[in-house]
């Protein structure tokens, strides 16, 4: 989150802010699949290769990496098909560089791979060209099936549904106001911040 006050403040200002959050309920849709591999091709890794699957054979980090060439540079989906009866949060790196470490954080039931299931670890932005995405865990891993890389289906005119939310700082103020009962209802949902130097 990023607070840009208003110019002109000096140092010991005491400024009051409302802060309302917003966010999207569904992740975005999947368009067309840009690149589909099995798990099994892997370019680097010392991942174990099961039948259909990959996952770990021994302790420490684990990993695996594919190598992949997209035709343009742009934000794509990528999509993991993976059995886990319980979760076994991973992270994903592109070129190098953390883009999400929280994935493969759902669970299928079992660990059989035919319960796979596909999910959608978010957006990624890509390079045009060879790109290296690597998926790491320090320790188990889930059995990971496929890998595919998708363009994001065209929005709907429709309104996206999201949720928004706010929460009283009423508490807060009172403890602050040497246990005031009653704050002004005004200054309820407001932060205050002090410029400093």
């Amino acid at each position: 989150m990023t607070i840009t006050l208003p110019g002109g403040r000096k140092s010991g200002d005491l400024i009051g802010l409302k802060i309302i959050g917003e966010g999207l309920l569904e992740p975005p849709a999947e368009g067309v699949a840009v690149v589909e591999r099995s798990s099994l091709e892997y370019n680097r890794g010392d991942l174990g290769k099961y039948e259909g699957f990959i996952s770990d054979k021994k302790g420490g980090l684990n990993y695996a990496e594919y190598d992949v060439e997209l035709p343009e540079a742009g934000e794509y989906l990528v999509l993991l098909k993976y059995a886990a009866m319980t979760a076994r949060v991973a992270a994903m790196k592109l070129n190098g560089q953390t883009v999400n470490s929280g994935i493969m954080s759902k669970t299928t039931g079992s660990w059989d791979p035919k319960t796979a299931q596909w999910f959608n670890e978010g957006l990624v932005k890509f390079p045009q060209g060879k790109s290296v995405l690597r998926l790491e865990k320090n320790g188990v891993f889930s059995h990971l099936t496929t890998i595919r890389i998708a363009r994001q289906a065209p929005r709907k005119k429709a309104p996206v549904k999201s949720i928004r939310a706010s929460a009283s700082v009423l508490n807060a103020l009172r403890s602050g106001l040497g246990g005031m009962t009653f704050v002004p209802q005004e200054l309820d949902g407001t932060l205050f911040l002090s410029v400093g130097k």
